[in-house]
């Protein structure tokens, strides 16, 4: 697995996210996801659940459940979602 690797996010919830990742992952690797939700910077830790080939765009969806979110954490991610 890459140990950098830039990624679009498809979907987020307080679970977990789902990504478009240009490289594959390995199913049950580690990772740490940085990004910013309405310009408050998120970074959090990951535990990689599947991946799957996609066709359009080609690359890989990811799909990755957060590792001990802050309950900020938790916060900023519901006010993303309420938007």
């Amino acid at each position: 697995m890459p140990s950098s690797l830039s990624v679009q996010l498809l979907d987020i919830t307080e679970a977990g996210v789902l990504l478009q990742a240009s490289q594959p992952v390995d199913d049950g690797s580690e990772g740490r996801l940085s990004l910013n939700l309405d310009g408050v910077p998120l970074k959090a830790s990951l535990h990689v659940e599947r991946v799957a080939a996609a066709e359009q765009p080609p690359g890989y969806r990811v799909g990755a459940t957060f590792v001990d979110l802050t309950s900020d954490q938790r916060q900023l991610i519901r006010r993303f979602m309420a938007q």
